[in-house]
């Protein structure tokens, strides 16, 4: 490994969060928003994910996981109604005043925001095609679970003389992410339905001046043979320590999430209170992965990474006045991963 100069550096503390999902819709070059679907549960910002047919790691920036029911309408005259039901948890029965076959977004929306339970802005009504409409819930219903409303056929006629509205997103299940570094054809450009896997939340220190170490040990057993030296076997295994002693220069936790300390992510409080441990084993001590990634600033070289998994601090010590950290520990696994990548 070259030579490592910590102001190229990046520290990064990662949970163990996991979920998948699917791309839905081809993404395109340049693309910072990826319309997604088959999520369980809200995807948290800040969390890491990479998709097949891509070779690059993105971080996630923003999430929408608002309910999106389709309302679609096959009439050419007459008037339908939308009964608004609420939230799952807390059902309602309010109907809106008749509207016009051929109503547009702003005037569906307008209908909807004349009830009771729903405000401007909660809902927004979005055209998507001929007589095809989206409404998403948000504003005070932003990522709630709600009961699907239903339209009412008044006096349609023409076409299939029909009105429906079905569910397109659960709400509390991430539909959209936003997401940076934009996806390039340069490192591949995933297509439809291809599987994504989201990977830890990510606390990113970039360092200024300072060092870090990490030491690699084992027991070595040496066997006599009647006084004499005969063989040699390895004993118990040792974790790697860790030591880190420097200045940061600032610390995020990937644009738009709550930014936990060094402090919360290492003991799970603060900002970093719902961080999952990397650490499989449920029982274990809480732990989080640190990752080191040195960018040269050659545009030719190749980046290193050093993963150091289920990392758990022994002692913590920080001076605010001088913003220096200094930090000991140990990783449960007994050699550093070390990668190298254009990307």
């Amino acid at each position: 490994m070259a030579q490592v100069e910590l102001r190229h550096a990046t520290i990064r503390l990662i949970d163990g969060y996991t979920n998948t999902g699917a791309v839905n819709d081809t993404p395109v070059n340049g693309d910072t928003v990826l319309e997604v679907d088959a999520i369980t549960g809200v995807i948290p910002i800040s969390t890491r994910f990479t998709v097949v047919g891509s070779n690059r790691r993105h971080y996630v920036t923003a999430q929408n996981s608002n309910e999106v029911q389709r309302l679609i309408i096959d009439a050419s005259s007459g008037n339908f109604t939308i009964t608004f039901v609420g939230t799952v948890a807390s059902p309602v029965t309010q109907t809106t005043a008749n509207i016009l076959f051929s109503a547009n977004a702003a005037a569906i929306q307008a209908a909807l925001e004349a009830l009771a339970g729903i405000a401007p802005g909660d809902v927004l009504v979005t055209l998507i095609s001929g007589s095809t409409f989206d409404i998403e819930f948000m504003g005070t219903y932003e990522g709630v679970n709600m009961g699907l409303s239903t339209a009412a056929d008044v006096d349609l006629m023409g076409g299939g003389d029909t009105v429906a509205i079905t569910l397109r997103n659960n709400g509390g299940n991430t539909k959209q992410i936003t997401f940076t570094p934009a996806i390039t054809t340069t490192t591949g450009v995933p297509a439809d339905d291809a599987a994504i896997t989201f990977s830890g939340r990510t606390l990113e220190v970039t360092i200024g001046e300072g060092n870090l170490t990490y030491t690699e040990s084992r027991e070595v057993e040496y066997v006599l043979n009647r006084g004499n030296l005969d063989t040699v076997r390895e004993g118990d295994q040792v974790p790697v320590s860790i030591n880190l002693d420097f200045v940061w220069d600032f610390i995020t936790a990937i644009s738009g999430a709550e930014t936990p300390t060094l402090e919360d992510a290492m003991k799970q409080i603060g900002g970093a209170a719902d961080w999952e441990s990397s650490d499989a084993d449920e029982c274990a001590l809480y732990a989080v992965d640190l990752e080191i990634e040195y960018v040269p600033p050659c545009g030719s070289a190749y980046r290193e990474r050093i993963l150091l998994a289920d990392f758990r601090w022994d002692d913590l010590e920080h001076n605010i006045d001088e913003a220096q950290v200094s930090c000991t520990g140990r990783a449960n696994v007994t050699q550093a991963a070390v990668t190298r990548s254009q990307y």
